[in-house]
C-alpha cells in the first residue's frame, strides 16, 4: 500500500498548463518539434476553415495537450539539445519528466493509458462507471462525472485515457469521444493482462476525428471534446 500525505488528485488544467509552460521554457526546440509533428500528422481540418469555431480550436488544442503530456517521446525530442549525451534506455514522457517528486503525478504517469471501452454500468450519484476495455475485456471502475452521466454512452464505445490514482481509476485525459456505432460488450475475460499501452493510438484517433482527411471528421462534434 502507498500512503500519501496529501489528498489524491488528478492532473488538473492548471497542472497541465504549468507543465507545458515550464517545458516550453526549458526546451523550446523540442516543444516546437512536438507541435510541428502533431500538426503535420493530424492536419487539423479547423486550420483550413476561414472562421473555425471556438469549440473546434479548443478540440485541437486539447488533443495536442493530451498527446504531448502523455504520449510524446520527450526524451528523444530533447536529445538533440543535449549534444554528446547518450539517449535514455527508455522513452520518457513530459508528465514523467516534470513529476518532480509528486507521488500522485508519478503514479498517474506510470499507470495511465488510452483505450476504447464499453460503458456497461453507470452510477451518477457517486460519479462512477464500470468500463470494459474492448481488447482485454478487463473491467475498470472509473471515477468521471461526464462518463457517469451520459446515458447514451451505454451504447457504442467511449475512447478515454484513465489512470490509477491512490488505488482508484480516474479519467485523466484532456479529450473524450463517443462512437455511437453499435458494439456489444463481450464477456469479461479471466486474464489479468494489462491493457497494451500504444502511444500512437491516441494521435491516430485524433487524426481520424479532427484531421482534414479523417474518416469521422464530417460526423464528429468538437463539443465531444473537453475544452482546452
Amino acid at each position: 500500500m502507498i500512503l500519501y500525505k496529501s489528498e489524491q488528485r488528478v492532473l488538473g488544467r492548471s497542472d497541465c498548463l504549468q507543465i507545458l509552460s515550464q517545458a516550453e521554457k526549458d526546451h523550446p526546440d523540442a516543444f516546437e518539434r512536438a507541435r510541428d509533428h502533431f500538426v503535420a500528422f493530424v492536419d487539423p481540418a479547423a486550420y483550413y476553415k476561414p472562421y473555425p469555431t471556438v469549440a473546434e480550436i479548443n478540440a485541437v488544442n486539447s488533443a495536442f495537450t493530451e498527446w504531448v503530456l502523455f504520449d510524446f517521446d520527450f526524451a528523444q525530442a530533447t536529445a538533440a539539445e543535449r549534444a554528446g549525451e547518450p539517449l535514455p534506455e527508455a522513452p520518457q514522457t513530459l508528465v514523467e519528466a516534470y513529476a518532480q517528486g509528486d507521488a500522485t503525478v508519478e503514479e498517474l504517469a506510470r499507470t495511465q493509458f488510452f483505450s476504447t471501452f464499453w460503458v456497461i454500468a453507470q452510477d451518477p450519484k457517486r460519479k462512477l462507471s464500470v468500463m470494459r476495455e474492448t481488447r482485454t475485456c478487463r473491467d475498470f471502475e472509473v471515477s468521471c462525472d461526464l462518463i457517469s452521466t451520459r446515458r447514451n454512452w451505454t451504447s457504442g464505445t467511449v475512447n478515454a485515457r484513465i489512470a490509477s490514482v491512490g488505488g482508484r481509476w480516474v479519467s485523466c485525459g484532456r479529450c473524450l469521444s463517443h462512437d455511437s456505432a453499435p458494439s456489444e460488450p463481450q464477456p469479461a475475460c479471466m486474464t489479468q493482462t494489462d491493457p497494451e499501452r500504444e502511444s500512437s493510438r491516441f494521435i491516430e484517433l485524433v487524426r481520424e476525428l479532427e484531421g482534414v482527411n479523417g474518416r469521422f471528421v464530417a460526423t464528429a462534434r468538437a463539443e465531444s471534446f473537453w475544452p482546452a
